[in-house]
């Protein structure tokens, strides 16, 4: 999975926007070490309960469950979610690190990102404002 903060990506643009030898390059903004998705699920298990996560669900199962309407909006999950946990596309970011280098510009690693995700999520767990609306 790649997931970098809004933060990364704003900043990295408009400085590579205005950076003279970016002309006619196209950049990756992406983490240059992502965690695998079996990773970003153990990180936030691990912060939310302290401990590592036994078992799992086939993915067949899980994209049977959340055909059931009644099972995503219990859990707060579209069934198309599945699909960013199984995509394997590939990203170079090489150009854009060596673009920035001096900038003071670089992608936060997710891991050191995940006590603040947790955070958020438990003081806004129950708040419908920041929830999706399950079709």
């Amino acid at each position: 999975m790649n997931l970098v903060p809004i933060d990364y990506i704003i900043q990295a643009t408009a400085y590579l926007a205005l950076y003279k030898e970016s002309a006619g390059k196209t950049y990756h903004l992406t983490d240059p070490n992502p965690c695998t998705a079996t990773e970003v699920y153990e990180l936030f298990v691990g912060e939310l309960y302290k401990k590592k996560p036994t078992g799992h669900v086939p993915m067949i199962l899980s994209q049977a469950f959340l055909t059931i309407r009644p099972v995503r909006t219990y859990l707060g999950v579209e069934k198309e979610a599945l699909d960013y946990f199984t995509w394997k596309g590939r990203f170079d970011s090489k150009e854009a690190i060596k673009d920035l280098a001096g900038s003071g510009i670089v992608c936060p690693n997710f891991r050191d990102g995940v006590p603040a995700m947790v955070d958020f999520y438990l003081r806004y767990k129950n708040d419908k404002e920041y929830q999706i609306k399950i079709r």
